[in-house]
């Protein structure tokens, strides 16, 4: 089972831990539903829409190797 990554900081920091990421989550829900409403835009435009017209976006932050 995983543990969540705030369990490896310090009692001292770990409310501003706790709120980055919070704030980075939001960041990430706030941009997927970008990237669903322009998909849709698009996919509304019709067979003249240009394929790959729709550029991808990288997550707000992301963990890799961790």
């Amino acid at each position: 089972m995983e543990r969540p990554l705030i369990e490896d900081v310090s009692a001292d920091v770990a409310p501003v831990v706790e709120e980055f990421i919070a704030e980075a989550a939001q960041a990430n829900l706030e941009e997927d539903a970008a990237v669903t409403v322009e998909t849709s835009a698009v996919a509304d435009s019709g067979p003249e829409a240009a394929p790959g017209s729709v550029e991808e976006v990288a997550p707000f932050i992301a963990f890799e190797k961790v």
